[in-house]
């Protein structure tokens, strides 16, 4: 091969010339790799027996170094060859002699372009740890006055390391996990939306005789049952109503039987939805004093018979009338039903009843009258949302109109955040952002002077039943 072939032999002047040169000390060709390594171990075996500083002048000094191997001709190419020894991590301190020798004028830097040899690289090693021990000298000087030492305040790290030093954790320290520098982090507190706040409405003073009623939409009676039973039963036992009113119990024909004793001291009637069955419904629990009382369903007008929305007990004082007024629906398709059929009948049927005794109206009638019964009044589409638009509430102003008085605002005119409403899809109950359409309805006869019956007190219970249903139950309190 090349490698083998025997140097072509040279002049004098060639001989001298290439002895000096900067390249012939660095970079030894190829072919010669064996040679250079035998000539420093000579030159190491004669500087070690000749006495110091001899023959100093006479030539130039080559640099201390051990006897390196032979090389091996390595097969890699020259581009990954390069790569593997800049990678090569420089000798430390303790690897490396305390002095380097004095430079010769002659050690000139290799040129542009030319790699350096083993000799150049192992000079530059002593070199840098000579300096290293300097610069040790000197970050202990700083350290002992008091200044931020190298360690403290690092330079950026040569290119294509600065990546690991940066992510290398201080000696002695362990590497964070991610779920420790996670933890680390502070949690971003949650800023919850501000809540409506809800309006004072005093109570007043218990009555010596009177008739207590409470309604209440269920939103499931099997299901509350399921889950609350013993607190639904405590919520009636405590106010003890007279006629308990509920609304939307979605059960079918036949299933009331099964909680006839639900109860004690009750007895209750049931209305099912005959065209959607497990939707609506209403009943009504009267106490056993009044069990003798007649009780009809509906609202005197058969094209709204068939939901189970209605139940009216004649009571010696007054009429009660328990309602579920139909939904106009998310999208309005029961709007115009709503407002030109069912609530025309039933203001000629509590017409009818008012003009032979007083009228207690109550239930869920599915529509917020005043500003002050909407928590977001202002908001676009409001006019748009079922219970919320101009045709329902005034219809609703034209029910009062024919004599007839919202007894909880009549007490409460300008109280503001009282809803008896709260969506479960907006968690509205943690924030108070409802509606109130739950009413007591009342005819302007029990506010007269003389009345042998009187509307007492009104309230809403908003205090009474969350989490099992997202309507309140409200109580009206009749004197007589």
């Amino acid at each position: 091969t090349r490698q083998d072939m025997p140097p072509k032999p040279a002049t004098a002047d060639e001989a001298a010339d290439e002895a000096t040169s900067p390249a012939a000390q660095t970079t030894p060709r190829r072919g010669r790799a064996k040679k250079d390594a035998a000539e420093a171990a000579v030159d190491s075996t004669q500087e070690q027996k000749s006495p110091a500083g001899e023959d100093s002048a006479k030539r130039p000094r080559r640099k201390s170094k051990e006897p390196e191997a032979p090389a091996v001709e390595d097969a890699t190419p020259k581009r990954s060859r390069r790569a593997s020894k800049a990678a090569t991590p420089a000798a430390t301190p303790a690897e490396t002699p305390a002095e380097t020798p004095a430079e010769s004028p002659t050690d000139a830097p290799p040129k542009r372009g030319k790699r350096k040899s083993k000799d150049a690289v192992a000079e530059e090693s002593g070199s840098t740890s000579a300096k290293g021990k300097r610069g040790n000298k000197a970050a202990a000087a700083a350290a002992a006055a008091g200044a931020p030492t190298d360690s403290e305040d690092e330079s950026p790290p040569k290119r294509g390391k600065r990546k690991a030093a940066a992510s290398e954790p201080a000696l002695g320290d362990e590497a964070p996990s991610a779920k420790a520098a996670k933890a680390a982090k502070p949690k971003a507190k949650k800023i919850l939306s501000v809540g409506v706040p809800r309006g004072t409405t005093p109570r007043v003073a218990a009555v010596a005789a009177g008739l207590k009623f409470m309604s209440w939409n269920v939103n499931g009676l099997r299901s509350v049952l399921g889950k609350f039973k013993d607190a639904f039963i405590g919520i009636i036992e405590k106010y003890s109503p007279d006629v308990l009113c509920l609304q939307e119990t979605k059960l079918q024909d036949g299933q009331g039987a099964e909680l006839a004793s639900l109860l004690p001291g009750y007895t209750p009637h049931w209305s099912y939805s005959m065209e959607l069955k497990g939707h609506s419904g209403s009943a009504l629990f009267i106490k056993d004093a009044y069990a003798a009382a007649p009780v009809t369903y509906g609202i005197g007008d058969k094209r709204h018979e068939g939901e189970g929305r209605a139940i009216t007990v004649e009571l010696p004082e007054l009429y009660l009338v328990a309602l579920y007024v139909p939904n106009s629906g998310m999208d309005l398709k029961r709007l115009k039903y709503r407002v030109s059929e069912w609530d025309p009948a039933l203001r000629k049927y509590l017409a009818e009843l008012a003009a032979k005794k007083p009228v207690v109206c109550t239930g869920d009638l599915n529509v917020a009258h005043l500003d002050a019964d909407i928590y977001n009044f202002d908001a676009k589409h409001i006019k748009k949302s079922a219970g919320c638009t101009p045709e329902e509430r005034a219809s609703f102003t034209t029910l009062l109109e024919s004599g007839f008085v919202d007894t909880f605002r009549h007490l409460h005119p300008d109280v503001k955040g009282v809803y008896t409403f709260w969506s479960a899809r907006i968690h509205g109950r943690v924030d108070n952002k409802g509606l109130r359409l739950d009413y007591f309805v009342a005819s302007k006869s029990m506010y007269e002077p003389d009345a042998k019956v009187r509307v007492h007190d009104s309230e809403v219970l908003d205090n009474e039943g969350d989490g099992m249903s997202d309507h309140c139950p409200i109580l009206l309190t009749v004197a007589i």
